[in-house]
């Protein structure tokens, strides 16, 4: 019978592969978190670059053309690039500065209204909530992979609705409705997307990376918006 059918004559080479593949999901791991690490840096350079260089005036008048093709580059370009490990690398770090510039407006609002320490709590907050979360799907029992799909349609309902309310409705309520929904799907994410970082679902850390960077974009953007509105 097949189950009974086993070589156990090359047990150790069995065990030496085992060995083997799980040193190098571990170093995968750990070249995912020290690029998402570095991603965020970078963003934070390009939310200095916005504010003190280009201005937010500037980017508040031009957001549009800046926050589509920056949209379009992270979800197509990118990854279009995961099999060329330099050009990936770059991409990323491009789209992670661009990112603090896309934020810039943001945090300057929420500057004039609260200073500078509402931007640092949303970013405490963020950074708290992201490292419970990660640990908690690390040490879960419960696959959260299947919850994915589900989240993506829920990101995309949100997402059309928050377009929506910058151009037609402009309603403070729906604002807060929107950022606190946001922020529950990407808690999610994190989970999910801890759970096939650790799992080796991801062809490279770059890829990795720029799911968690992601994630933590979506609560930072959040948080910001709802301190902003509490302070305001």
């Amino acid at each position: 019978m097949a189950l009974y059918d086993r070589d156990y004559t090359n047990n150790n080479d069995s065990m030496s592969y085992a060995t083997e593949n799980d040193s190098e999901n571990v170093k995968l791991v750990k070249q995912t978190y020290q690029y998402f690490a570095a991603s965020l840096l970078a963003g934070g350079f390009g939310a200095y670059a916005g504010i003190a260089i280009i201005g937010a005036d500037v980017l508040m008048t031009y957001r549009w053309f800046i926050f589509i093709p920056w949209m379009l580059f992270g979800m197509f370009a990118l990854p279009m690039l995961k099999d060329k490990e330099m050009l990936a690398t770059i991409g990323l770090f491009v789209f992670t500065f661009m990112g603090g510039i896309v934020l810039t407006p943001l945090i300057s609002m929420v500057m004039a209204k609260g200073g500078g320490a509402t931007v640092g709590n949303a970013f405490l907050l963020a950074s708290a909530m992201f490292a419970g979360l990660s640990l908690f799907a690390i040490n879960s029992k419960t696959d959260f992979s299947s919850y994915g799909k589900p989240l993506m349609i829920a990101f995309g309902i949100v997402f059309i609705g928050s377009i929506l309310n910058i151009i037609f409705f402009h309603s403070p309520i729906i604002s807060v409705l929107i950022s606190g929904a946001v922020l529950m799907i990407s808690a999610f994410f994190v989970l999910v997307d801890t759970q096939n970082i650790v799992a080796g679902a991801y062809e490279t850390p770059v890829m990795g990376a720029l799911s968690l960077y992601l994630n933590f974009f979506n609560m930072f953007q959040s948080l910001l918006v709802l301190l902003g509105i509490m302070d305001d």
